[in-house]
């Protein structure tokens, strides 16, 4: 049986102070041998009763000792594998947040990648746009040049036909006048 600190202590306690069960009936010539005599038989039992709960007392702590240890190593090696499971832990989180942080570095250099080409598309269009307008325009300011060049010639083609007319008309009257003078 193992005894706690406690009870053995009080065990042992308890067996200092009990008188020694067998009566000294000793015919005593000497009362200091006598006495030294009957204090040295109930010593020796006590002190080998001593001894016996001494050794119970120390084989138990001895025992607790080992079963501390046990405890403790028991103890240790799981906080051990749970240090072990945190630090797995952790890394694979770790590892699962630089995964993150990669694929949405990725992601954002595919985002910036389209909105590039997009701005540059949009660009090409704008400049296609604005090409076809210029052309437009130069069309436009060619067809309006090329018809205020035809109004002026033909306005000019009218004057010369009127001059013309004017100068048939003015050549008929002064032919009418000469005859009317070589007439007279």
């Amino acid at each position: 049986m193992v005894l706690t600190r406690a009870q053995a202590a009080a065990q042992a306690a308890a067996l200092a102070t009990i008188p020694d069960s067998e009566p000294v009936t000793a015919i005593v010539e000497l009362p200091g041998e006598s006495r030294a005599s009957a204090m040295l038989s109930g010593n020796s039992d006590q002190l080998a009763y001593l001894a016996q709960q001494f050794m119970a007392q120390t084989h138990a702590l001895a025992t607790q000792q080992a079963l501390l240890h046990h405890r403790q190593q028991v103890q240790n090696d799981a906080l051990s594998a749970a240090l072990m499971a945190m630090q797995a832990s952790t890394d694979a989180n770790v590892k699962q947040l630089t995964d993150q942080q990669r694929l949405i570095a990725e992601r954002f250099a595919e985002a910036i990648t389209a909105t590039h080409t997009e701005i540059q598309e949009k660009f090409r269009h704008l400049q296609i746009k604005e090409d076809s307008k210029t052309a437009q325009i130069e069309q436009f300011v060619d067809k309006k040049l090329a018809e205020a060049l035809h109004e002026v010639q033909q306005k000019s083609h009218e004057s010369q036909l009127m001059i013309l007319s004017q100068n048939d008309g003015a050549r008929l009257n002064l032919e009418r006048l000469s005859q009317d003078v070589k007439d007279r």
